[in-house]
C-alpha cells in the first residue's frame, strides 16, 4: 500500500506507485504530493520522464513515475501518520492507518 500526504492535508491510500501516477496528473504532482511512503517506510520521489511544459499560452502534462528515495524510515512514516491522524477521505482508509500506526508503535 502507498500512503500519500497530499496538499489537502490528508493521507490518501493507493494500491501502487503506478496508481498514484495515474490518479495525480503531472501538472499537479509537484504541489499535490507532499510525502509518499509505502507501509515499510520506503520514501518515494518524483522522477520526471518528460517534464511538464509551461508556456505563456498554457501548460502540458509531462510524465512522471515515483521511485524509491533513500533508505526506509519507519520513524518518518510514523511521524507523518501521527501528525495527520484522523485526516483521511474514507473510513476504510482510517482503519488501515490506525492499524499501521499501532503496528509501527509496537515495533518501537
Amino acid at each position: 500500500m502507498i500512503l500519500v500526504e497530499e496538499d489537502d492535508g490528508c493521507i490518501h491510500l493507493y494500491p501502487s506507485v503506478d496508481a498514484v501516477a495515474l490518479h495525480v496528473e503531472a501538472l499537479d504532482a509537484e504541489d499535490c504530493l507532499r510525502e509518499v511512503f509505502d507501509e515499510r517506510g520506503q520514501r518515494y520521489a518524483i522522477d520526471w520522464i518528460k517534464p511538464n511544459e509551461r508556456t505563456r499560452f498554457g501548460s502540458t502534462n509531462g510524465t512522471y513515475r515515483l521511485v524509491p528515495s533513500g533508505n526506509p524510515d519507519l520513524g518518518a512514516l510514523l511521524g507523518i501518520l501521527e501528525r495527520t491522524r484522523g485526516r483521511t477521505p474514507g473510513e476504510g482508509e482510517q482503519a488501515y492507518i490506525q492499524g499501521l500506526i499501532a503496528t509501527l508503535q509496537a515495533r518501537g
